[in-house]
C-alpha cells in the first residue's frame, strides 16, 4: 500500500488548540438581554401607553438587567484589552466607543431613564468578547507553529527525501508506487509514469548524436533516460501499468486555481456596495429627522450610526470584524506546506496551519510573491514562522537579474554567491539584451523574476517583485493582450470574437512571420518580436490605470506576464514559462476567460440595480412621510427594510 504523504506530514504536527468552543451563559445571555432593551425601545415608541403603569416597570427591569450583565461581561474585557500589549486600531475605536456609550448614558439617565442607549451595550460587550477570544485562539495556534518549526521539530516540508529518492541509493530500495525526484543531470533507473513537472529528456539509446524529447505529466519514461533541463517527480510502476493515486488526496483543479488567481472580484465589489448602503442609511436618517425637527436634531442620529449608538450602526459595524482569508506557500522542490492569514480588524494578520497538498499547477510560487506585501512589517510571529520554515526545508530564492553589462552581471553574480548559502547556477540564455538567469537551491523550476525597472530581488532581504492579483472595480474595464500564433488558431479565433461579441477588449500581438499584419478576427494585429516591447505595450495600458490580463506562450512573453495584472499562459507553450503563469489553460479553456468577464457584467449589472432600487425607495419614503401620508417611525420601519432587502441582495451578489 503506498503511503500517504499528507499523513506523513500531519504525523509531525502538535495537536492544534481547540479554537471552537460553546458560547458561555453569560455570552448568550448578554446579548439576548441586548436584542430584547432593543425591541422594548421600539415597542415603547410605536406604542406610548407603554409609558405608564406597568410598561415602565417591565421596561426598566430589562434595562436593569442588560446594565449588569454588561458590567459582567464588557469590565474584563475592557480592563484586559486596556493591560494588552497587542492592539490594533479596531481595539481603540472599540474601547472609545464603549466608554462613550457608558458616559453619554450615564448623561441621559439622569434626565430621563428611558431614553439611553444601554440597551446596545450588552451587544457590544459580548460581540466584541466572542471576536477577541477568537482572535486569541488564533495567536495561541501560531505561537504553537511558530515555536515548533523554530525549534526544529516541526515537519519535513519535503516528504519525498532527496537521499531516498536519488539514483545513488540505487535500483533495490525504489518499489512500485513510490515518487522519485529527478533533477538535472540525474539518470532514471526504473521505469514510471512522469507526477508532476516539466523537462527535457535525453533518449536512452546509445546513439552518436541523441535526440532529445519534451517530457510533461502522464509521460511515459523508460530506465537509463537522463534529465537536461527542469525537474521531475517520477512515479515508479511495474509493468509500464499506472500505480494507483493515494486516497485522501484532493489537488486543486486548474480552474479552481483560474478563477480565484484571475477574476477574484468578490470582495471588491461586496465592499462598494456596502459602502453604497452605510450612505444610503446615513443620509435616510438624516432627512427623517429633519422633516420631523431642525438640522441640530437631524444631525444627531445620523452621527450615533458613525459611532455605532444607533442599533444600524451595529449592523454597519459588523464588517469590521470580519476575517478576510490569504493563503502563502513555502514549498521545496514539488511539496508544499499551505498555510492560512486570518486577518482580524484589518491590522493584524496571524497564521494557523490548514493542510498540505501536491503541487498539480504551475505558477503557484506566484501566491507567496503576491501575498507577501500583505504581511510583512505586521506580524513578527508570521515572520518567524515563514522564516522557521524556509529554513526548515532549506529553501532558497531563485532570481532574475538584468543589467546593461554582462561584467556587472558576473559581479551581481559573484554577490549572490557570496550572501546564499544554497547551490547556485547561472546561465546567461539572451546575451542581445544582457539577461542572465540564476537558478538557486532546489527551486529550479520556478525562479523569480524580474526585469529592467522592476527593483533587484535580493534573496536574503527577501524582497519581492511588485506584483498585485486582478481585482476590476465598478467602473474598471479589463484590458486582454492575447499573443497570435498560428498553433492556436481555431481556439484563438473563436475567443476574439466571442470577446468582440460581449465587449471584452482584447489587443493581439504576435510575433509569427508567417502571419500577415491584417485582422485577425476583426482585432487590429501589431507585431512584436522582443520581449521589451511586448512589456511596453503593458505599462502602456497601466498608465490608463486599467488592469492588464496577459495571455502569451512563449518565453520572452515572461516579462510581460510578470509586469501584467495577471498571466496565462497557453498549456502548449514553452514549458521554460509556465512556472510563471498565474494560470495555465488549454486552447479550449481560453473561453472561461470570456466566461468571466460575462459574470462580472452580470454581477455588475446586479449591483447597480441594487443601488438604482434601493434610492428609489427611499425616495418614495421621504416624499410620503413628507407629505404625512404615512407615520415617522413607519418610514424608519419602511427604511430599515429597504436596507435589509439590500443586505441580502448583497450577499447574493457574492454568492
Amino acid at each position: 500500500m503506498i503511503p500517504n504523504p499528507e499523513d506523513a506530514l500531519k504525523s509531525h504536527l502538535p495537536d492544534p488548540p481547540q479554537t471552537k468552543r460553546p458560547l458561555s451563559f453569560l455570552e448568550w445571555s448578554s446579548a439576548g438581554i441586548g436584542l430584547v432593551a432593543l425591541v422594548a425601545e421600539v415597542m415603547r415608541r410605536l406604542f406610548p401607553n407603554l409609558e405608564t403603569g406597568t410598561g415602565v416597570l417591565v421596561f426598566q427591569t430589562v434595562i436593569f438587567i442588560s446594565v449588569g450583565l454588561a458590567c459582567i461581561q464588557g469590565i474584563p474585557v475592557l480592563v484586559q484589552e486596556l493591560l494588552s500589549r497587542r492592539r490594533g486600531t479596531a481595539d481603540y475605536y472599540m474601547l472609545c466607543l464603549l466608554a462613550f456609550c457608558i458616559f453619554a448614558s450615564a448623561f441621559q439617565a439622569q434626565r430621563n431613564w428611558q431614553d439611553h442607549f444601554l440597551g446596545v451595550l450588552p451587544i457590544l460587550f459580548a460581540g466584541y468578547g466572542i471576536s477577541k477570544r477568537k482572535y486569541r485562539e488564533y495567536q495561541e495556534s501560531l505561537q504553537l507553529v511558530s515555536d515548533t518549526l523554530a525549534a526544529g521539530g516541526g515537519p519535513q516540508i519535503e516528504v519525498l527525501e532527496e537521499s531516498r529518492q536519488s539514483h545513488r541509493v540505487g535500483l533495490a530500495s525504489v518499489k512500485a508506487g513510490d515518487l522519485m525526484k529527478v533533477s538535472a543531470g540525474d539518470r532514471i533507473w526504473i521505469s514510471g509514469i512522469i507526477d508532476q513537472g516539466y523537462g527535457l529528456l535525453n533518449q536512452a539509446s546509445s546513439q552518436a548524436t541523441p535526440v532529445p524529447r519534451r517530457c510533461r505529466r502522464g509521460d511515459t519514461i523508460i530506465p537509463g533516460e537522463v534529465l537536461i533541463e527542469g525537474e521531475l517527480i517520477v512515479r515508479a510502476t511495474e509493468n509500464g501499468q499506472p500505480p494507483p493515486s493515494p486516497k485522501h488526496e484532493h489537488p486543486q483543479s486548474w480552474l479552481t486555481q483560474f478563477q480565484s488567481l484571475v477574476f477574484n472580484r468578490r470582495q471588491r465589489l461586496l465592499t462598494i456596495v456596502w459602502i453604497n448602503l452605510t450612505v444610503f442609511i446615513i443620509c435616510t436618517q438624516f432627512t427623517v429627522s429633519l422633516l420631523e425637527g431642525d438640522w441640530r436634531n437631524a444631525l444627531t442620529p445620523s452621527l450615533s450610526i458613525l459611532i455605532g449608538l444607533n442599533p444600524w450602526g451595529i449592523v454597519l459595524i459588523l464588517p469590521l470584524l470580519w476575517r478576510r482569508r490569504f493563503t502563502v506557500t513555502a514549498f521545496k522542490g514539488i511539496r508544499f506546506r499551505s498555510l492560512r492569514l486570518v486577518e482580524l480588524f484589518g491590522s493584524q494578520l496571524e497564521v494557523v496551519v490548514e493542510k498540505t497538498g501536491v503541487l498539480t499547477e504551475p505558477g503557484i510560487s506566484r501566491k507567496k510573491i503576491i501575498l507577501s506585501k500583505h504581511f510583512r512589517g505586521k506580524s513578527p510571529f508570521l515572520i518567524r514562522a515563514i522564516r522557521a520554515m524556509e529554513d526548515e526545508a532549506g529553501i532558497s530564492l531563485g532570481a532574475h537579474y538584468f543589467a546593461p553589462d554582462p561584467k556587472e552581471i558576473k559581479v551581481q553574480v559573484r554577490q549572490l554567491l557570496q550572501s546564499d548559502k544554497g547551490t547556485i547556477e547561472a546561465e546567461i540564455y539572451d546575451e542581445e539584451e544582457h539577461r542572465i538567469f540564476i537558478r538557486v537551491g532546489s527551486l529550479r523550476s520556478m525562479p523569480y523574476f524580474t526585469h529592467n525597472g522592476f527593483k533587484q530581488l535580493n534573496a536574503q532581504a527577501g524582497e519581492q517583485p511588485p506584483r498585485q492579483r486582478l481585482f476590476v472595480t465598478l467602473n474598471d474595464v479589463p484590458a486582454a493582450i492575447f499573443v497570435w500564433d498560428e498553433t492556436v488558431k481555431e481556439p484563438g479565433l473563436t475567443f476574439l470574437n466571442e470577446a468582440k461579441t460581449h465587449g471584452l477588449p482584447v489587443k493581439v500581438i504576435t510575433k509569427d512571420i508567417r502571419t500577415k499584419l491584417e485582422n485577425i478576427g476583426d482585432q487590429p494585429v501589431q507585431r512584436l518580436d522582443s520581449a521589451k516591447a511586448k512589456m511596453n505595450v503593458v505599462q502602456e495600458i497601466q498608465k490608463q490605470k486599467k488592469p492588464v490580463l496577459y495571455i502569451g506562450y512563449g518565453r520572452n512573453d515572461v516579462p510581460a506576464m510578470a509586469a501584467a495584472s495577471s498571466g496565462i499562459m497557453i498549456e502548449n507553450g514553452d514549458p521554460y514559462a509556465l512556472p510563471f503563469a498565474d494560470a495555465v489553460l488549454t486552447n479550449a479553456g481560453l473561453r472561461l476567460v470570456v466566461d468571466e468577464w460575462l459574470r462580472f457584467k452580470k454581477a455588475r449589472k446586479i449591483a447597480q440595480s441594487i443601488t438604482i432600487t434601493a434610492i428609489t425607495q427611499g425616495i418614495l419614503i421621504l416624499a410620503l412621510n413628507h407629505t404625512h401620508a404615512i407615520n415617522p417611525w413607519l418610514a424608519t420601519l419602511l427604511t430599515g427594510i429597504t436596507g435589509s432587502v439590500m443586505m441580502l441582495q448583497t450577499l447574493k451578489v457574492e454568492k
